[in-house]
């Protein structure tokens, strides 16, 4: 009996060493690094979109620490521009000049990019082939963005059929109003993804998140030659769209 018990100890200390050898090895043989690259941008032109007004191009580094857990280091940038100019009077300020002329301001608001950097932790899950993975990354960056108000004398013509169109006749540089944006901010981007791999080094990733951040806006205003500044903060929630980042990934 003794020697049975003997035998069994032995057997299944054999088996926890073999096995914890071949989970070293598997642990060692998983890459270690992952260099993806969002490929969303072109996507959006491979579908032809017309007017991009938000697109995000991401850079990212994860340093695996075994099969659930990585690092995460990324560089963001977002750039935008202005969605398409409104008919006239559509959200235009229209008022009468002293020579009972019409006059209407239009706000112009020019493209921008916004960069920031990520860094953060992720869980990941899954069986077989399709992985998931969630967490948090810790987001901080800085942007400045500008705008300006014009002024135009409104003239109208009136067609055959009896209908009147208005058209700008020509601008009144001034009354001219110049403002420039510069902001810091600071947050938390929450996220959501799937991983499937295309060959042993290659592999597809997608996700979803939203950023909680509060933001330092340091406004300036230039109107009728006289600048003022003020100092906005600001707590938001956003996401960067449905599907924010589909990235092609490199391990090695």
């Amino acid at each position: 009996m003794k020697r049975n018990t003997m035998l069994l100890f032995i057997l299944l200390s054999f088996s926890s060493i073999a096995q914890e050898r071949a989970d070293h090895s598997k642990e060692e043989n998983t890459p270690k690094n992952e260099i993806g690259i969002n490929t969303i941008p072109l996507i959006k032109i491979a579908i032809g979109q017309e007017r991009i007004i938000h697109n995000r191009y991401n850079l990212s580094y994860k340093r695996v620490l075994n099969d659930r857990s990585a690092l995460r280091f990324s560089f963001v940038l977002d750039h935008f521009k202005p969605a398409v100019e409104p008919a006239t009077f559509l959200n235009d300020t229209i008022f009468q000049s002293p020579n009972n002329s019409l006059i209407t301001e239009k706000e112009f608001r020019s493209e921008y990019f916004k960069p920031h950097l990520n860094i953060g932790y992720e869980r990941r899950f899954g069986k077989k082939k399709l992985g998931f993975f969630y967490g948090a990354d810790l987001i901080a960056g800085y942007y400045h963005k500008r705008s300006y108000k014009e002024n135009y004398n409104l003239k109208s013509d009136t067609t055959s059929t009896g209908s009147t169109f208005w058209y700008f006749d020509d601008i009144l540089p001034s009354y001219t109003t110049q403002g420039r944006s510069e902001v810091i901010f600071a947050g938390l981007h929450s996220f959501f993804g799937a991983r499937y791999p295309i060959t042993k080094r290659m592999m597809i990733t997608a996700q979803v998140g939203f950023d909680t951040v509060l933001s330092r806006d340091k406004i300036t205003v230039i109107k009728n030659n006289v600048e003022s500044t003020r100092t906005v903060n600001s707590f938001d929630f956003s996401s960067p769209g449905i599907l924010s980042d589909v990235s092609i990934v490199y391990r090695f």
